[in-house]
């Protein structure tokens, strides 16, 4: 594999993993009454889940 499959690869995980553990954020939140904290923590998380796209957009195109 290239490289660039394996950079793509990786970004997938991550944004995956990301996504999932910013959704349990949101759950423990609620479970422990710090709505708001995790609030900010799932914009912040799912913030660097979408910039990870766009560094993975422009590796997608080379290939």
């Amino acid at each position: 594999m290239t490289l660039q499959v394996i950079a793509v690869l990786i970004l997938v995980f991550l944004i995956n993993l990301i996504t999932t553990l910013s959704y349990s954020v949101r759950i423990v939140g609620i479970r422990t009454g710090r709505i708001a904290v995790s609030f900010a923590f799932f914009n912040i998380l799912v913030l660097v889940s979408r910039t990870a796209y766009g560094f993975q957009a422009p590796l997608l195109v080379a290939l």
